[in-house]
């Protein structure tokens, strides 16, 4: 019996010295890394999404931007695009090192949702220590990436590691992104007197504009309802006419609302409105959950002397109608025939996306923002968008053009991605990254241009996987553990 017991109290020293040496060297390795203190960054992520739920201007959000720099007395100044600008000296020890720079863009009517990326540059801006650092915070009011456009070259050093963080659903890295292209359809405006004796005001509201490559294909879009509309009654061959088209726009962002006068006789009016009430409770049905204000409405105009006086022609509105439903408003994938290795059945290889249609002077344009893998793909569809201009009697004008993007330092991302590993596995977890093409443009392509001989790659910041990037991250620019 006491044999017995004495074995117990072995087995207890053993076991105990041997945990207290586990947390020992659990502690050690921990001491040794730069993880970010999840309260502390917690705090930056929820103010962020609780100011994006305030309406304001990218000016308000640079302003912002500005007051936090100050506060926490960091050397940080504001160029002539909007770009906020934060650089830190190298520690003594790494001053021979590449220099790191991290950029993310602001968008005050994606706020909310860019939080994860916004928080995370804001934390690396107060605590990173190591490379020589510069943390930039792009103007990207309406998605136009105006700030990157306008970047100086000169703040991102020759053989720098530059990372380029957006938020999205999940964390990955990228060496490639999508080419870009904004063009205006415009057709001729001409108006004439009206006919018609009866009409309805319609409004389509409560679209929450937003990043078309975060949301392509689930986001209701109010100029693609309208033509909706307008092929209705177009196969219905009976007389209609449009006035008062308005849309509330955001550049390169999914328009907000749409509203427009739409006038038919007395005897087409009970089928116009039996439409309008089917379409309005279905297009409520499908958005409501996501987006909880959606409405499509209309308001019956009971005096016929209410009505505008001036409609557009016959041929305008023709052509307007030709135009929005012979270009494709949506995605572009690969079919079975098409697929490759890395491309597979049903990936993205370009997007249309409407952006604005309005009255501008003599015409009206259709703006429409377009996304493609390469220029290959970009040239297809630009070409199928010219002939639905031909086929409308539109002309057709460039308003932006970005390149697509690949990065010149295959190395990086598994250099990141085993930072990531190392760095996050004292969390007990078996933590990967993954690296995957982007379906998207990116401002990975203006920061190329800007110097192409830095290494730049994009990394994708989820939100509940956040704090494992900011890690990483704190650590490459402190080179606190040996990668290959």
């Amino acid at each position: 019996m006491t044999e017995h017991k004495h074995n117990n109290k072995t087995t207890l020293i053993v076991v105990l010295i041997a945990a207290v040496a586990v947390s020992l060297l659990a502690y050690y390795k921990t001491a040794r890394l730069h993880m970010v203190n999840r309260s502390e960054y917690k705090k930056m992520f929820e103010a962020l999404e609780k100011e994006g739920e305030t309406k304001g201007s990218n000016s308000d959000q640079l302003s912002s931007l500005e007051k936090w720099a100050e506060k926490n007395k960091l050397s940080w100044n504001t160029d002539s695009k909007g770009n906020l600008i934060i650089q830190r000296a190298a520690a003594s020890s790494k001053s021979d090192q590449p220099a790191t720079v991290i950029v993310t863009e602001y968008n005050r009517n994606t706020l909310a949702y860019d939080a994860s990326s916004l928080a995370t540059a804001k934390y690396i801006a107060e605590h990173g220590k190591g490379t020589p650092l510069t943390v930039i915070f792009l103007n990207n009011e309406d998605n136009l990436h105006k700030g990157a456009a306008g970047l100086s070259g000169s703040l991102i050093p020759d053989n720098s590691n530059v990372f380029f963080l957006d938020s999205n659903k999940s964390s990955y890295l990228s060496m490639n992104s999508f080419a870009g292209k904004m063009s205006d359809f415009a057709v001729k405006k001409e108006m004439t007197a009206r006919t018609c004796d009866s009409g309805v005001k319609i409004t389509i509201s409560g679209c929450t504009t937003n990043d078309p490559r975060s949301s392509m294909g689930s986001q209701p879009d109010p100029i693609d309802t309208f033509e909706n509309l307008l092929t209705y009654l177009k196969g219905k061959s009976v007389p209609f006419q449009i006035s008062d088209l308005k849309v509330v726009s955001h550049g390169n962002m999914y328009p907000e609302s749409l509203t427009a006068t739409v006038m038919v006789n007395s005897y087409t009016m009970p089928d116009l409105t039996k439409y309008l009430d089917n379409k309005g409770e279905s297009f409520r049905k499908k958005y409501h959950k996501d987006y909880p204000d959606i409405a499509y409405t209309y308001e019956t105009i009971e005096k016929e002397d209410q009505l505008p006086s001036q409609v557009y022609s016959d041929e305008t509105t023709g052509s307007m109608i030709n135009l929005l439903y012979t270009i494709e408003n949506g995605v572009y994938r690969f079919d079975k025939t098409e697929a490759t290795d890395v491309h597979k059945e049903n990936d993205p290889y370009a997007y249309n996306c409407f952006t604005d249609l309005k009255e501008n002077g003599d015409t009206i344009d259709l703006t429409v923002s377009t996304s493609a893998l390469n220029k290959i793909y970009m040239d297809q569809v630009e070409d199928e968008n010219s002939t639905a201009a031909k086929l409308a009697n539109a002309s057709v004008s460039t308003v932006s053009e970005t390149d697509a993007f690949t990065g010149i330092n295959p190395q990086l991302p598994l250099q990141f991605s085993n930072f990531y590993t190392k760095v996050n596995n004292v969390t007990g977890k078996d933590m990967g990254l993954q690296e995957k093409d982007d379906t998207y443009v990116t401002a990975c392509s203006y920061l190329s241009a800007a110097n192409d001989r830095a290494s730049i790659l994009h990394v994708s910041v989820a939100q509940n996987g956040k704090s494992y990037i900011a890690n990483a991250l704190m650590n490459f620019i402190a080179q606190s553990v040996k990668v290959k």
